[in-house]
């Protein structure tokens, strides 16, 4: 048993060139679409200043006042810029996507305010908008309506009640104005009522970024096409080595055991070097890898015994490959999927292979996915000797 262990081991270094040329070429490949991928992220408009073009403010003093108030104090100028301009302009501009909307406001809107009236505004996008925009104008309106009728409901109140304690309207105004600009300071203040906690990507794993996100599930994609070259080995139909050794004492376990430990020892030394890449090279990275790269050694280690030769092994290692990954989240999060497909991809052994990677990257415990890898190896290593114990007593003669 163990010379055959040995005997495969030389039959993956004679590989190794091979192997090393699908690993270049896989490690260019993915760092192309990682670069993509990011750089498409950072251009994105979730991570842009809105501009909202302003129709009516120009010649109102006060509208002034207040639009130079909200642009140097307001925390909304980190994510919107306020450009004044007529309808016109802002009707081309939108037009030419320069501008994200427009509000305008009626010439009676300040006469009104002032009288508490409050008069509708109205808010242009563009056409059959269902982004981010629509939800910041529904939250935005929303918000600002419940701060104008609060604070309308507070002075007015406040009002009546001074006026019914028999206060005269120089009391009453001084009260008023303080009342606003306790108001204003709310408003202004916003900020220190809540506090933001970034909760991540990755379910279970705050604080990591898009960017780790996406290299975890890049990582994954390239141990599984990593796995690729191997299929010149394992992947055959004449079994008569096989029925030899049994004849020999080496049975059906012997030789899954020494193919697939001799496989998964030389996947893992590989998968190793993707570390570099993460930038975490570390005794304690290469302990993390191996559930992974042993889980992954075992599935395409199943694949290969199933596939009678060579094409198509490599074509249902490939198909399988980017298909399941693609559904685990690993090229985009998983949250762009339905619901349903949600729940079922992250039972997949790409998704637990992320989660795993991931909690590297965050120096998170990942016990649970780590035994859920082995056992998905496990299971693959008793369905192969299940396998290969069928087809060396099957009979049939050489091949099978």
């Amino acid at each position: 048993m163990n010379k055959y262990f040995a005997t495969q081991l030389k039959r993956l270094l004679r590989l190794l060139p091979v192997v090393l040329c699908v690993l270049i070429l896989l490690t260019t490949s993915i760092y192309l679409v990682y670069n993509g991928l990011v750089s498409r992220w950072t251009k994105s408009d979730t991570l842009e200043k809105f501009n909202i073009g302003l129709v009516g403010t120009q010649d109102e003093p006060m509208l002034q006042v207040g639009l130079e108030a909200v642009t140097s104090m307001d925390s909304s100028s980190m994510s919107i810029v306020f450009l004044e301009m007529d309808e016109e302009t802002a009707i081309n501009k939108l037009n030419a996507g320069q501008i994200t909307a427009y509000v305008v406001f009626s010439e009676e809107f300040l006469q009104n305010a002032l009288a508490g009236k409050i008069t509708p505004l109205r808010f242009v996008s563009s056409s059959g908008s269902e982004n981010i925009v629509s939800l910041v104008k529904d939250e935005l309106t929303t918000a600002i309506a419940t701060l104008l009728l609060s604070s309308e409901y507070g002075a007015f109140g406040l009002a009546e009640a001074l006026e019914a304690y028999g206060y005269d309207g120089s009391f009453q105004q001084e009260h008023i104005n303080k009342l606003a600009i306790e108001y204003a300071e709310k408003v202004l203040n916003r900020d220190a009522v809540y506090e933001v906690q970034e909760i991540g990507i990755v379910e279970g794993f705050e604080g990591i970024s898009f960017e780790d996100y996406l290299l975890c599930g890049l990582s994954v994609v390239f141990l599984f096409l990593l796995t690729l070259p191997f299929v010149a080995v394992y992947s055959k139909d004449d079994l008569v080595m096989e029925r030899l050794l049994k004849s020999r004492g080496v049975g059906a376990v012997s030789q899954t055991v020494c193919e697939l430990g001799a496989y998964v020892l030389f996947f893992w030394l590989m998968a190793s070097f993707m570390l570099f890449g993460i930038g975490k090279f570390s005794f304690a990275g290469i302990l993390h890898v191996l559930p992974v790269a042993f889980s992954i050694a075992a599935i395409s280690y199943l694949i290969y015994n199933l596939c009678r030769n060579l094409l198509s092994g490599v074509l249902v290692q490939m198909i399988l490959s980017v298909a399941v990954c693609f559904v685990s989240g690993c090229f985009y999060p998983v949250y762009f999927f339905p619901l349903s497909v949600q729940k079922i991809a992250k039972y997949l052994p790409p998704a637990i292979a992320r989660e795993h990677l991931a909690s590297y990257l965050t120096d998170k415990a990942a016990t649970q996915s780590g035994w859920l890898l082995l056992g998905i190896g496990f299971v693959c290593g008793m369905l192969c000797v299940l396998l290969r114990y069928m087809r060396i007593t099957s009979g049939r003669g050489g091949k099978q």
